[in-house]
């Protein structure tokens, strides 16, 4: 195999599994009364970040029948990307409801402690295996 064949094939790989965890993820929250959505760039919401040159996959949960999204799940490749575009999430979108869990990175519209919080965080966390 070329080097720059097993440099393209090192690269890809991530980006394999971040795609399958993402899709994971929504085939588990498809059973929830959250519509699950998977945005493909452009995205508004996260050009920004593509723009500073992270990659990942999204997956978004939205809550019926207003279809608002309530949980944004972004999975990047490894802790270190998740925590830079945790900072960039965080001060893109209103509230303090960013958390991180090891690569990924999951932003809440609702404050914590709240009824509709606590539901879908139950909802990612099960989704995520934790």
């Amino acid at each position: 195999m070329s080097r720059w064949r097993r440099e393209l094939v090192e690269v890809q790989a991530p980006v394999g599994r971040r795609t399958a965890r993402a899709a994971q993820f929504a085939g588990c929250a498809g059973a929830s009364d959250y519509k699950v959505v998977r945005p493909k760039p452009p995205n508004e919401r996260t050009d920004f970040l593509h723009e500073a040159g992270f990659t990942f996959a999204e997956v978004d949960l939205e809550e019926p029948p207003l279809l608002f999204f309530s949980a944004i799940v972004d999975f990047f490749p490894s802790r270190s990307d998740a925590t830079r575009a945790k900072e960039k999430i965080g001060s893109s979108l209103a509230g303090p409801s960013t958390v991180q869990e090891s690569d990924v990175v999951v932003h809440y519209t609702d404050d914590p402690g709240t009824p509709k919080r606590q539901q879908v965080e139950d909802v990612v966390n099960r989704c995520l295996g934790r």
